[in-house]
């Protein structure tokens, strides 16, 4: 998503202090968003990072100072641009002032950082991934028991894997039938995605040596689920990627690339988080660049 709206706003004509504005903004705006989904790709998103939770509020306090940046630039912007017009007085020295509240916003983001990445602050938010990764699991272990217990598991999965699918290529067909219709497209394969994984919360995934097993593997995989190439993050920031690239059909190539991602996971699961916030928020997965 963060790549897509950069990606718009440098699209956007330059040649008037309006849309010179507008184009710095989406800009600075796609780079915050960017930096959210780093935070929560490289945190709770990857089941192997032992302090997801303190990498991802990292990726918040970033996201501060991205957007601090971003009210600077559009500041000095507003008062570059317009320095030859009448108004260049006025709004030269708005300019100024919103130049200045940027500075502090990402002084601010950067304080923040800092006492994120402390010692105190990291052994706290330690703790608070391990709590959450045992709670996750063993919400997920009670919700497979009783899916296996009724028997009702393995029909519900089976159930739920098929109108997944379907609602899937429905979205993949929407996608590729015209780039304008790209970002609904994308959607619309999340949404089946979601149906297919909630299956994973009352039936486990087997192994590769064909047995179901537990385990603690981070937010993004609980018992015996095998985790996915990107995890919760992942399908989060591919639903809005998909929405935003929806806006303009010169945005094509980046719809196409993260239809091909999610396309290509419909076959595991990652985990109870995975199924029930496929379609929130991948919020944020950055895009390959």
């Amino acid at each position: 998503m963060g790549t897509t709206l950069d990606n718009l706003g440098s699209q956007l004509p330059n040649d008037n202090p309006v849309t010179s504005t507008v184009s710095t903004t989406v800009s600075g705006l796609g780079n915050a968003v960017e930096a959210t989904g780093t935070g929560i790709a490289t945190g709770i998103g990857d089941p192997k990072n032992t302090n997801g939770v303190g990498t991802t509020v990292q990726g918040v306090t970033t996201t501060v100072t991205s957007l601090g940046n971003t009210v600077s630039s559009v500041g000095t912007n507003l008062a570059s641009t317009t320095s030859t017009t009448p108004l260049g007085g006025v709004t030269g020295a708005v300019g100024a002032v919103v130049n200045t509240t940027g500075e502090v916003v990402s002084g601010t983001g950067g304080a923040l950082t800092s006492v994120a990445k402390s010692d105190g602050v990291t052994r706290v938010t330690t703790g608070a991934t391990t709590l959450v990764n045992n709670t996750v699991n063993g919400v997920q272990g009670v919700t497979q028991g009783v899916g296996t217990a009724t028997g009702l598991g393995t029909p519900v999965n089976n159930l739920l894997t098929s109108v997944g699918t379907a609602v899937s290529g429905t979205g993949t067909k929407l996608g590729t039938s015209s780039p304008a219709l790209g970002g609904v497209g994308q959607v619309v394969q999340n949404v089946g995605q979601t149906v297919t994984d909630v299956g994973g919360l009352v039936k486990p995934t087997a192994t590769s040596g064909g047995t179901s097993g537990s385990g603690s593997t981070g937010v993004a995989a609980g018992a015996g689920v095998t985790a996915g190439s990107g995890g919760l993050a992942a399908n989060i920031g591919a639903t809005l990627n998909g929405v935003t690239s929806g806006l303009t059909a010169g945005l094509a190539a980046n719809v196409s690339s993260t239809s091909s991602t999610n396309t290509g996971s419909t076959t595991t699961t990652t985990g109870p988080l995975n199924g029930l916030t496929s379609t929130l928020g991948g919020i944020l997965t950055p895009k390959s660049k």
